[in-house]
């Protein structure tokens, strides 16, 4: 018995992984290659099914375009939030041009669809798959769109999240842009955002022009006390030159007016072995 499952599982393509349950594969990616193979084998079943709801849906719309032209008011909801609900009127006959506004009798519309994978709501799904493309984004294109992802996900406080994200990125919802009260709030913080980038521009550049002004005045001090140090260094060479002449001089002076009789004399040469010529005769 417990052979024919086996063989019966292995041929349907069903395996443990595409029903959920737990086997040797540990890693999500061998479970997802396990998973695509079974979904290879049973794709047959499944454009079958995908083909019999898309000729239903055009049947329907088929019907709808025939037999409803009653004035009705309709409600549209976004099918991936659940919110921006919006009333329209069809079937609507104007009397100025003797016309129906929003005749459905006379459109033709299409029926689509298409698979994706499994998960508990469709949001779900748009939240898996905004949050992959986000991941591969630049962080400055990323942050701005944090408040569609936290408006997708089924975090508790979810509307608390995203107000307080739209709070710090600075975005606003569809909701909010056709509201004139947040409309006016939007734009006063606007101008005083502006106002802000304005008076900082105002600082930086002051900052940058008093420090050029101290920049300027650093060289030109810095160029004073070389010309002062020129000037000492000229100023002593001149002094030790003047004094040197003084010196000079004075040498000068005292040797030209000196008598040769002040200076004493030494007495007759007498060498041994040698007679003076200096004695008298």
């Amino acid at each position: 018995m417990m052979h024919d499952a086996e063989f019966i599982e292995k041929h349907s393509g069903v395996s443990g992984e595409s029903m959920g349950r737990e086997t040797n594969a540990e890693s999500g990616r061998a479970i997802l290659a396990r998973q695509a193979q079974g979904n290879v084998i049973n794709m047959e079943f499944f454009d079958n099914l995908r083909l019999a709801i898309q000729t239903t849906g055009q049947l329907e719309l088929s019907l709808i375009e025939q037999f409803y032209g009653e004035r009705r008011i309709i409600r549209l909801v976004d099918m991936v939030t659940g919110k921006g609900m919006k009333y329209v009127e069809i079937n609507k006959p104007d009397e100025e041009s003797d016309t129906v506004l929003n005749d459905i009798t006379a459109m033709q519309a299409d029926f689509v669809i298409d698979t994706q994978s499994f998960t508990a709501t469709m949001r779900q799904r748009a939240y898996e798959s905004l949050s992959m493309l986000m991941s591969n984004m630049p962080p400055e294109i990323s942050i701005n769109l944090m408040d569609l992802l936290f408006s997708m996900s089924d975090f508790p406080m979810r509307d608390e999240l995203v107000a307080r994200m739209r709070k710090l990125t600075g975005q606003t919802s569809t909701e909010d842009e056709t509201d004139p009260e947040k409309i006016a709030e939007i734009k006063a913080k606007q101008q005083s955002e502006a106002e802000m980038a304005r008076l900082s521009r105002m600082e930086m550049e002051a900052k940058v022009q008093n420090l050029f002004t101290k920049n300027q005045k650093m060289q030109a001090d810095i160029m004073t006390r070389k010309a002062g140090i020129k000037f000492d260094e000229e100023k002593l060479r001149i002094e030790k030159a003047k004094a040197l002449n003084e010196m000079v001089e004075g040498l000068a002076m005292k040797v030209g007016g000196s008598d040769i009789n002040e200076f004493p004399s030494k007495g007759p040469y007498n060498e041994k072995g040698l007679k003076s010529n200096n004695e008298s005769i």
